[in-house]
């Protein structure tokens, strides 16, 4: 049974709607900018989904809720992804300002690198792997982000940050 427009308190859904978005884009640290389109969308997914909705199974809001959950969790997932392909992992070598270039610059960013590869653990050293690859065996999640932690930081001592 699908519910009419008579039915739907549209104030209400636009404010869930809002609120959903806001908490998407803090949340999955998207651009502020993006929380008015990201409302949108979760108001237009919940109107194409409106013919599923059995008054009889539960009320309005909760089946909007679901919907806005849903969408939104999409939305973040694929601008992660988006984020991801187009940024990836980038180190920096960076030249001083008034300084000329050196040309010995990449080589000394290798050197590091590789001292620095030297001082991890063979766990740490798997979850390079496995992120470089993307074909490693599954670990859990917190396993893999400690040791993620645990390599930046080694990281970051040696001098090598995240490209802006």
């Amino acid at each position: 049974m699908s519910a009419s427009p008579s039915t739907l308190d549209a104030v209400a859904l636009y404010r869930d709607a809002d609120r959903m978005a806001r908490r998407a884009v803090r949340s999955g640290r998207l651009p502020t900018a993006d929380r008015e389109d990201l409302r949108q969308e979760l108001l237009l997914d919940l109107l194409c989904r409106l013919h599923h909705f059995d008054p009889a199974r539960g009320s309005l809001g909760a089946f909007a809720q679901v919907c806005f959950q849903h969408r939104a969790a999409r939305a973040v997932v694929a601008h992660r992804r988006e984020v991801r392909e187009r940024h990836g992992l980038r180190l920096l070598c960076r030249q001083p300002a008034a300084g000329p270039y050196d040309p010995t610059a990449p080589l000394a960013l290798r050197l590091d690198l590789d001292r620095t590869l030297d001082r991890l653990s063979p766990a740490q050293i798997a979850t390079v792997r496995t992120l470089v690859h993307r074909d490693g065996p599954a670990m859990p999640r917190t396993t893999r982000h400690r040791h993620l932690h645990a390599v930046r930081d080694q990281l970051a001592a040696a001098g090598l940050r995240r490209a802006a």
